[in-house]
Order: C-alpha cells, then structure tokens, then sequence
C-alpha cells in the first residue's frame, strides 16, 4: 500500500494537521503489518510449539492446576522460559551479524516499544487501584518503577509482572549478538565452540546464583540472562545443523528422553527452578540445562506428531503469532475474572471468595472445592487477550478499507 504525504511546509504548519497525518500512517501501518502477518507462510510446527510454550506460562502461574500435560514427567517450570528463548533462536540469521546494529534496532521497536507502552497503562491502573485500597500489590507509577525497575528485576506494575521475560530476552539478544560479531574475527571459532562458550557462561551464572550472587535485583537479572543465553545458539543450531537430521523414530526417541528425566528424577528428586528469581534450588549447576534440554526436545518431538492434525488451525497460528500478547495481558485477565467471581460473592452466589487473597496477591485463584475450575481461568488467560487483539486488528483493517488513501488530500 502507497500513501502520498505532502511534504511542503503548508501541510504541517499547526499541530491538529500533524496529529492528523501521524494518526493516518500510524493507521497505514499497522494495516500493512497485520496483512503481512495473516499471509506470511509460517511454520506449522513451531507455530504448535509456541502455543504451547504460552500455554505453559498461565499453567505455571495457576499452580500447575487446571490442565495437565505431561507435567509429572516434565514439569513447565522445569524448562519453560528456556523453550521461548530456543524459538527465539531457531530464527535466528546468521546474517544479522553484519547489521547488528540495525538488527538490534528492529528488535527494540518490536519488543521494548509495546512493552514501555504497556508498562505505562498498567502502571496507571496500578496506582489508581493502589491509591483507591482495591489491591495492596505492585508499585505505584514513577521514574524507578517505569524505567530502572524492569531491568534489574521485573516490572513493577504488577499486571505485566510476566513482561520480565522481555527486557530478559532482548538482553539475550543484545549479548548474543555482540558475541557472535566477536566470533566473526576467529574463523577457527566454529558453532560448537560458541555453543561451549555460552554454555560456560551459562553454568557460571547458575554457580554463582547458588552461592548468593542473585540476591541483589542487578544481579538476578544477570544470571536470568546468563542462564537463557546458550539456549539461544542452540534454537539456532537446532534449525541450521540438527533438524534436518533429526529423523530417530518416535519410540527409541521418546525412550532417550524419558530414560534421562527418570534418571535426573531418582538421582535429584526436583526439576524444578526459577528463571524469573534466578533460583536453581538444587545448587547443580548443569541440572537446570539438563531439564530444559529434556523438556524442549520433548514438546519439540510432540508438536511435530501434532502438525498433521493441527497445521490449518487458526486458533494455532493466531495463538503461536501472539504469544507476546498473551504473555503481556494473561495477568490483568486472570484479575478481571477474580473481578466477575467478587461480584458473584457479593450478589450471594459463590462461598469461600477469599478477599484477602483477592486485594494481596496478583495470582489469587479461587477454587470452589474442584481444581479442575483453574481450567477456566486458563481459558481466560489465553482466549480474552486473543480476543482484544483480533478485534484490534479487524478495526484496522475496517478503517483501511474505508479510507481512499490516493485522495487523501492533508
């Protein structure tokens, strides 16, 4: 789509005409972006994959309750945050070395723009609910909380407190591709070695958490890079060198894997660990890796048997496209639903409403005497963000159609 924008001084001479053709190439814009995005041909079956890596972020944070997939065998908190960063790195082009800097600036208007945009709302909705005694968790908007705060710990809002994995992530890339650039200037320095070195960087960063250097917000936030960074050349290495020879049947795969976590089970009994607190409780560093790798080859075999099955579904390729929607917007939707549940108490029609829990913690989950309620906090979580996203976008798209662009006359 051309737009012609008049360039003479006449056209921008007062603000109301210059908030008019920012508002028209904002519009512009996006349309091209979303009809990009719905044509674009995608991977089907990383597209299942980055469902479920989404999904298991609201699992996650609903206690591991509502749905269970596979999770006594390998639990998401095991591996989940890892599996964003091996997609991540899957798509990674060796290429972008070359313009690391143009490359860098394209990933900082794709994930810290939106994410500073949003951070700011729900920073104003924090304070004003905060201000009103409504919820005593979050921070109230300022200085800190708005622009320090997210890179030495989590966002303060409270509401996007899951966004802690964006500025994580674009430190990762921020790191990864200053390293590659280095590795651009020693031919001898092949993938493999670059593997090992990020891997000793990352089993470096789990040391020194289990020693206390994570107690510090600074410091968490550079074991949460530490650790995720190997993950990254291994999505890479994964699509370049390994893919197209990963061809071992279902069987005897599946019995490699499961053989390894059974063995890390019975010789460690726990799995688990906490990119977002930098905690690895069992003080071991290669552990961690070892679970991660276990669950991402795992869910990376499974989405591959369902790409058959699911490879035209919409609701797949809509949710795999926008998992950053979801991952921003599920906590303000698991509260807007504790939100309807409050009123229900109120009105009379629900008993055991803690509303303790509901003013005091972001992840409040009420369960009426059956977990398996949680299951629709999870629908929430996932549906109402899609939902708002794709309204957005039919808006859009609408107001395009409606607007003759070649005789816009400004």
């Amino acid at each position: 789509m051309e737009v012609w924008w008049p360039m003479d001084g006449r056209s921008t001479a007062n603000l109301r005409t210059k908030l008019r053709i920012g508002c028209l190439r904002f519009l512009c814009r996006q349309g091209e972006k979303i009809s990009k995005a719905k044509s674009a041909v995608l991977n089907p079956q990383f597209l299942i994959l980055q469902s479920v890596a989404i999904l298991s972020v609201l699992i996650v944070h609903k206690q591991n309750l509502g749905i269970q997939l596979f999770t006594d065998w390998f639990p998401f908190a095991s591996f989940h945050m890892p599996l964003f960063v091996f997609i991540s790195g899957y798509f990674f082009k060796p290429e972008a070395a070359k313009k690391a800097g143009t490359w860098l600036w394209k990933k900082a208007r794709s994930l810290l723009l939106p994410f500073y945009i949003w951070n700011l709302i729900y920073g104003i909705l924090i304070t004003v609910l905060l201000d009103q005694g409504i919820v005593s968790f979050g921070y109230r908007l300022s200085f800190y909380t708005y622009f320090i705060k997210p890179w030495l710990n989590n966002p303060g809002a409270g509401f996007n407190l899951a966004a802690w994995f964006v500025p994580a992530l674009f430190l990762v890339m921020l790191v990864y591709i200053f390293l590659r650039k280095l590795k651009s200037f020693f031919t001898s320095f092949n993938e493999y070695l670059f593997l090992a070195l990020l891997l000793a960087i990352g089993l470096l960063s789990v040391y020194s958490a289990a020693k206390g250097f994570r107690n510090s917000d600074g410091s968490r936030m550079l074991v949460r890079c530490g650790f995720l960074l190997p993950f990254y050349q291994i999505g890479y290495l994964y699509r370049s060198r390994w893919e197209s020879k990963d061809r071992l049947g279902h069987f005897p795969y599946f019995l490699i894997i499961f053989t390894v976590q059974f063995v890390l089970f019975k010789c460690f009994g726990s799995v688990h660990y906490s990119a977002w607190n930098a905690k690895f409780p069992q003080g071991i560093p290669w552990l961690p890796f070892a679970a991660s790798i276990t669950g991402i080859f795992f869910w990376l075999r499974i989405s591959r048997i369902l790409t058959p099955a699911l490879k035209s579904s919409r609701l797949i390729r809509y949710a795999g496209q926008n998992t950053w929607t979801v991952m921003m917007h599920h906590s303000i939707s698991f509260f807007l639903m504790n939100c309807g549940l409050a009123l229900l108490a109120v009105w009379g029609f629900l008993d055991g409403f803690d509303w303790t829990g509901f003013r005091e913690e972001m992840w409040y989950t009420y369960i009426p005497g059956d977990e398996h309620f949680v299951f629709f906090y999870l629908l929430i979580g996932m549906v109402f963000p899609l939902t708002i996203k794709y309204l957005y976008e039919k808006m859009i798209l609408y107001l395009n159609r409606k607007i003759n662009w070649t005789k816009i006359k400004i």
